[in-house]
């Protein structure tokens, strides 16, 4: 399958979703050069598992920050990294199972209550998303995140994605798993 080359069919998205299925897809030309250029890296810089964090935290945050993120985003898994950026050091994780609000003063300090980077099973930057669901699967693990050299926060891959892989068997893949 291919697309149109036209503003109103073949964007970013699309070419994510056709490649979901086997297929290819043009990215419009009637754009400026910057507008082109940032659709085709969003498109090369998907990696189908690998979820870039938009839900992070510092461990300096407090409860309530987290139940505010969570009410934002709706995600209730966290990474913490050292400075609460997308791509900071991590430094542990909080999941919902990590604190209970009845029992947890608000301004209590992210970093008591998250389970720190020692206690994790972490995956890195060379690992294949094959890896990742078996790492997934053999340490009954909801999410496992994955580092670069420094330990710093490169994507995080979770359990309920593995259906979505499964559901995809065309999906087009370079050797970085990115579409």
């Amino acid at each position: 399958m291919v697309s149109a080359i036209m503003q109103s069919v073949s964007d970013d998205n699309m070419a994510i979703a056709l490649s979901k299925e086997g297929g290819i897809s043009f990215i419009f030309g009637s754009q400026s050069i910057e507008s082109e250029a940032a659709m085709v890296a969003k498109v090369k810089s998907y990696k189908a598992g690998f979820v870039v964090s938009d839900s992070n935290i510092a461990p300096t945050s407090t409860l309530a920050e987290v139940l505010e993120l969570k009410e934002r985003t709706g995600h209730s898994t966290m990474a913490v990294t050292s400075d609460g950026t997308t791509n900071g050091k991590l430094v542990g994780i909080v999941t919902s199972r990590d604190y209970r609000v009845s029992r947890v003063p608000l301004d209590t300090k992210v970093e008591t209550f998250m389970t720190p980077i020692k206690d994790m099973v972490v995956g890195t930057y060379q690992t294949t998303l094959k890896e990742a669901n078996d790492i997934i699967w053999d340490n009954k693990l909801n999410t496992l995140p994955i580092v670069d050299q420094e330990g710093r926060l490169l994507y995080m891959v979770f359990r309920k994605d593995y259906s979505t892989h499964k559901q995809y068997p065309l999906e087009l893949l370079d050797e970085q798993n990115a579409t």
